[in-house]
């Protein structure tokens, strides 16, 4: 089945910019990732969002930067990895409360 829906991502970014903007939701993060004790289903959310942001990446090069360039401006920001890794960074400390779960 993993390899069914990677290759789906792999042949349409659109379904793998709604993966990665699915993921931009603190709480479904939080659910599928920090929350779930079973290893196997947070290595298949992570193997699936890999998937996406390599997908998404090409496509999305060019406008990541233009975020860091200036913060202020939040049309700099347009870009789903680039919101995917700002709510990453945002919220890395809050995991730690989670690391019980995670070996």
């Amino acid at each position: 089945m993993l390899n069914l829906l990677k290759a789906y991502i792999n042949k349409n970014e659109n379904c793998a910019k709604w993966l990665i903007e699915e993921f931009c939701n603190l709480q479904i993060l939080e659910e599928m990732l920090l929350q779930s004790n079973q290893k196997e289903m947070r290595r298949f959310v992570v193997g699936l969002l890999y998937c996406a942001m390599l997908k998404l990446y090409p496509l999305e090069k060019d406008l990541l930067n233009m975020y860091w360039v200036n913060p202020e401006v939040p049309q700099n920001n347009q870009t789903a990895i680039g919101n995917f890794a700002l709510i990453l960074m945002k919220n890395l400390f809050y995991a730690k409360k989670f690391s019980a779960n995670c070996s």
